[in-house]
């Protein structure tokens, strides 16, 4: 991805139930004609996508191009398997997020010129909030439904941004609270706005 001054042109991914985040990994399965054709051409360039939430209310017009979200985030195609059918399975690297300037759609699928979001504001977070977040989620990592490996990647990770992110993805959180995290000004309001929803599912558990 280009640096902040500019803009880059990448096909957009509209999902009504995916919140993609930095740093993080998501495998795909592609079957409709529209993003095949997406996935192929991408492949056969800068290998990006951008991934978006739908807004609430696309049901009517998902054939379409019902409304999404402005702020996305851009993942690099890693690791893409062809099968016979025509159909991919494909694992995305999230590299960066961006926001919607403009959208086109001239090809089977939306494009859209984006702007990466400035990189400085994610790369550091203070100590007392980072601390926080761990304290935050090492109350939840207890329960069944939390998976016992994020704790273990946790520990494993000495880079802020991957973990607030690693956490942001991981925990059991709406789609919509996926996305008012990705939507943080900095690195820093994430990690808060996740300490804030993990105390309100704990306090109301």
């Amino acid at each position: 991805m280009p640096d902040q001054t500019t803009t880059l042109t990448i096909p957009l991914f509209p999902l009504p139930n995916i919140v993609f985040f930095p740093k993080t990994f998501l495998p795909l399965h592609i079957f409709e004609p529209r993003y095949r054709a997406m996935v192929k051409d991408a492949s056969e360039g800068d290998r990006l996508i951008g991934m978006v939430l739908l807004r609430e209310g696309w049901e009517p017009d998902y054939e379409g191009t019902p409304a999404v979200h402005r702020v996305g985030c851009a993942g690099k195609i890693i690791a893409l398997e062809s099968l016979p059918d025509g159909r991919y399975n494909l694992m995305l690297h999230g590299l960066c997020r961006f926001a919607i300037e403009s959208e086109s759609h001239a090809k089977l699928y939306r494009e859209a010129q984006v702007r990466r979001r400035p990189e400085a504001a994610w790369s550091q977070v203070s100590d007392g909030v980072l601390d926080a977040l761990l304290d935050a989620v090492r109350t939840m990592v207890t329960r069944p439904t939390i998976s016992q490996e994020l704790s273990a990647l946790l520990r494993a990770s000495d880079d802020p941004e991957q973990v607030v992110n690693l956490v942001s993805s991981e925990l059991p959180f709406t789609e919509h609270e996926k996305q008012f995290l990705l939507d943080a000004e900095n690195l820093e309001q994430q990690a808060r706005r996740v300490v804030d929803l993990i105390r309100l599912r704990t306090t109301d558990s």
